[in-house]
């Protein structure tokens, strides 16, 4: 059971940045909790009293990026603006985050929901962005001039499966453009781009 937080934050927060290290050099899936406890100069039962569990852990390493996410991606937009003024908007966002944030980092945000690990920690991440991406996409489509209900929903879903691949892309290839990527979203949506 880990012990409350004020005890022994230096020793936590040393853990933290030790795993933190790991994760950027060998991929959350290879974090190991034996390694880094001897890093930390502790045995791998007593990381126990500064950490709940590998989940926690992984988390509290994250932590930075994750906020980052939510704060750089689903901050308010004006809703008062066009839609494509918004769409815009957002893509741009979304490209300053994903091209300031480790590749690993957006692998395991998408590993955690595509495979259930530790989803429940990141449903409050990735739910919010691409409920956030959903909604704007069926704005923005529903705003084109001649476009049926059924067209926005599938232009919508379209832009929002180009915006996963453009996390996987970013997940497994560190020095991808991503731009013209965020732009065909634009395209798909509006009919042209920036």
């Amino acid at each position: 059971m880990a012990r409350p937080a004020t005890q022994h934050a230096p020793t936590h927060a040393r853990i933290v940045e030790i795993a933190r290290r790991h994760i950027a050099e060998h991929g959350v899936a290879n974090l190991e909790l034996a390694p880094v406890a001897a890093e930390a100069g502790l045995s791998a039962p007593s990381l126990y009293h500064y950490i709940e569990n590998r989940r926690a852990l992984v988390l509290a390493a994250l932590s930075e990026e994750i906020d980052g996410l939510l704060k750089e991606v689903v901050a308010p937009d004006d809703p008062s603006a066009d839609p494509p003024v918004r769409l815009r908007t957002f893509l741009d966002r979304q490209h300053r985050w994903l091209t300031t944030t480790s590749p690993r980092t957006v692998g395991f945000l998408l590993e955690s929901v595509l495979e259930s690990r530790e989803a429940e920690d990141v449903q409050h991440v990735v739910a919010p962005v691409f409920g956030h991406a959903e909604s704007l996409f069926h704005d923005v489509a529903a705003a084109q001039p001649g476009c049926t209900p059924e067209q926005s929903a599938t232009d919508a879903a379209t832009a929002r499966t180009t915006l996963a691949g453009v996390y996987v892309m970013r997940a497994v290839v560190a020095d991808v453009d991503i731009s013209a990527l965020l732009d065909t979203i634009e395209v798909t949506l509006t009919g042209s781009s920036k």
